[in-house]
This record gives structure tokens, C-alpha cells and sequence, in this order.
């Protein structure tokens, strides 16, 4: 893995872990008193989250891409897990619901 995709990785993971501390609806659902982000600002730091991937696709390097767009979506999966209820299994979440 090349410097250039490290540092656009980096980049992105940390602007989906700014998006997941202050999403709304977390912040809601768990009854935290933290201020969220304002749509504006999550709209900012997505698109600051794709440049990176945008600049490596420009440049050709689709394999630099592949790994950028991989190591985002499993940076997403695990911001998603680290964020959950943890003593809450998925089956409990859906019975909840009845």
C-alpha cells in the first residue's frame, strides 16, 4: 500500500468517525445530551470523506482506489459495532420492536 492511499484512508476514516460521534440519531436513541452536527457540517465532512477516494480514481491507480474503498467500508462496519448498544444482541434489538 502505497503513502498516497495510507494517508487518503486515514483521511476518510476519520471524517466517518466524526460523521458517527455526531449523528443525530445516535446521540438521540442512546439519550445522550451531546450537541449534534448540523446537516451542513455532515454534508462538509462527507464530501471531505470522498475526495480522497474522488483523487485516487482520477489518478488510475485502481488498485489504491480498491484498497481507499475497502478499508472505508469496513472502517464504517466497525465504527457501526463500536458505537452499538453492546449488551444488546440482534435478536433482542428485533423483538423489541413487537
Amino acid at each position: 500500500m502505497s503513502v498516497e492511499t495510507c494517508l487518503a484512508t486515514g483521511l476518510s476514516v476519520a471524517c466517518i468517525m466524526g460523521l458517527a460521534l455526531g449523528d443525530p440519531k445516535r446521540l438521540r436513541a442512546a439519550g445522550l445530551k451531546a450537541q449534534p452536527t448540523t446537516a451542513r457540517k455532515r454534508i462538509a465532512v462527507t464530501l471531505v470523506a470522498l475526495l480522497p477516494g474522488m483523487a485516487l480514481a482520477l489518478s488510475g491507480d485502481a488498485s489504491a482506489f480498491l484498497l481507499w474503498l475497502g478499508a472505508c467500508a469496513t472502517a464504517g462496519w466497525f465504527t457501526t459495532i463500536w458505537l452499538g448498544n453492546p449488551g444488546q444482541s440482534i435478536g433482542q434489538r428485533r423483538n423489541r420492536r413487537r
